[in-house]
């Protein structure tokens, strides 16, 4: 939002095509604001998602660090793919 509020002061004005939002107009400042709160929201509810889940975190001992990692890459192509076929 910094951004957007410095290309203001400047009397530049955002046109986001594919959305068909325009922040010269009210409707499309509007729309910008309520994105803007949508990802604030979702940021900070992934950040408090993570301090809650951190203290629990540990490695069981038969875990190497190495299949972890296969195993964290591996849930991350399933849940592309699982986004990826819910469009």
């Amino acid at each position: 939002m910094a951004i957007l509020q410095a290309l203001e002061r400047k009397r530049v004005a955002v046109r986001i095509l594919n959305l068909g939002m325009d922040t010269q107009t009210l409707t499309g400042k509007l729309m910008l604001t309520a994105l803007g709160g949508v990802a604030q929201f979702e940021r900070e509810m992934m950040l408090e998602r993570q301090r809650k889940a951190s203290p629990k975190r540990s490695r069981p001992a038969n875990t190497s660090v190495e299949n972890q990692s296969l195993q964290s890459d591996a849930s991350m192509f399933w849940g592309l793919r699982l986004r990826a076929a819910l469009r």
